[in-house]
């Protein structure tokens, strides 16, 4: 059975069979240098590089502006490459990365040259240069650069493998119009990513200054708040929970996660004897996770708003003595420098997993602030927390649509 020779979606238009074709037909091999980082330089040379391993981690990808490329020592018989270049990864670490492409946009007034281990080839007249640089993306490539690649703790592709690369190509026009297009989505992706990654920066700015810590006044405040937050040891505020799921109040049926802590919530499922030994967790209690984490080495805490369940016995958990504003807390607890130096003083280093020593817990003091205040800060980064998810969401759905449109729009 023959392999269709047009794509499931297409511009209106175009009618004609793709015609199949090595890469080696369209495009001229450049020459690469194996400059390592030790060529690197501080001074400004004008000469620039593109690197196998910034291609790998993002930094050379769709390259429109040079200067952020790494400068190298002077050299005026490098032979330098031009706008529209594509640039490969020829050895990798893991094989999903190989071949990982590059496409150079724009030279500005620098001399680039491909440097250690890359694959640099320019595309003929008549092909256009951004189509190739999306087809070295998808996954059809990807699996026969697998295939075609060498190597057990590093893969490796050749410049002769390469070229001989073979798949579909329509004509310039419909090259041009497929990918202005995935252009105009890879653009709106990286809008909303930036948006994305601002957005964390705006709330790592507010949990850094609106809490107080070593004096009762915390940087950053809304108007109208000016009275002291007062200091409140732990013991006042929280006591030990130890009520466990004696008579099967919560069957296991449904689970959710918060960070690395799972909170089985009730539901209708059959429930196992051993679930009575779990302990109950209410809405608002805050329970210790001991397993050591990167960002906590001793732990963490983490506050239950997502309602009533069951947690493991292995876990230990507090109990507010009075209703406790639940926003206000979570983010608290995300306050690394405060929690942190809270739960140095509080735990002990088990066999398995640390251990939360309840009467050191309960004498450390922290500051807090009038309740007003409290549901202030806790909506704020709320606020922020949603426009977070939502435009994760967002990208998530960018992403969607550029994976069909590459399933779809090509041979």
């Amino acid at each position: 059975m023959s392999k269709r020779k047009t794509p499931v979606l297409r511009f209106k238009g175009f009618h004609n069979d793709w015609e199949q074709r090595k890469l080696g037909d369209i495009a001229t091999p450049i020459k690469t240098y194996s400059l390592t980082r030790a060529f690197e330089t501080l001074k400004n040379t004008n000469f620039k590089y593109i690197h196998y391993g910034d291609i790998h981690t993002g930094k050379a990808k769709i390259i429109q502006n040079p200067s952020t490329l790494p400068t190298i020592k002077k050299n005026d018989n490098y032979i330098t490459l031009k706008t529209n270049d594509i640039i490969i990864a020829d050895a990798s670490e893991d094989y999903k990365g190989i071949a990982d492409a590059a496409i150079l946009k724009d030279c500005g007034n620098y001399k680039i040259v491909a440097g250690l281990h890359t694959i640099a080839i320019r595309p003929n007249s008549c092909n256009v240069s951004s189509f190739i640089y999306i087809l070295l993306g998808r996954d059809d490539f990807k699996h026969w650069g697998y295939k075609v690649g060498t190597g057990l703790k590093v893969f490796g592709i050749t410049l002769k493998n390469f070229l001989k690369y073979k798949t579909f190509y329509p004509s310039l026009n419909e090259q041009k119009a497929i990918s202005n297009l995935l252009n105009l989505v890879d653009n709106l992706l990286d809008l909303q990513k930036r948006k994305y990654e601002e957005l964390k920066l705006i709330k790592k700015f507010l949990l850094q200054n609106m809490f107080a810590d070593k004096v009762p006044y915390p940087n950053l405040r809304f108007n109208n708040f000016t009275s002291e937050w007062k200091l409140q040891y732990l013991g006042k505020l929280f006591r030990r929970n130890n009520e466990r799921n004696k008579k099967n109040i919560f069957k296991i049926d449904h689970t959710i996660t918060v960070s690395k802590m799972k909170f089985n919530i009730n539901g209708n499922g059959a429930a196992p004897t051993s679930i009575c030994t779990y302990k109950v967790l209410r809405t608002g209690d805050v329970a210790f996770e001991g397993n050591r984490h990167t960002k906590y080495p001793f732990g963490q805490l983490i506050i239950n708003d997502i309602g009533d369940g069951i947690m493991s016995p292995r876990f230990a958990s507090i109990r507010p003595k009075y209703k406790l504003n639940i926003s206000h807390w979570k983010y608290f607890l995300h306050y690394e420098p405060l929690v942190h130096n809270i739960l140095v003083m509080s735990t002990k280093s088990g066999t398995l997993m640390n251990e939360l020593v309840y009467s050191d817990l309960f004498k450390q003091n922290i500051f807090l602030p009038e309740n007003s205040e409290q549901i202030k800060i806790g909506k704020i980064l709320n606020i922020i927390d949603y426009k977070i998810n939502l435009q994760k969401r967002y990208i998530l759905k960018l992403k969607s649509i550029k994976n069909f449109l590459l399933q779809n729009m090509f041979v």
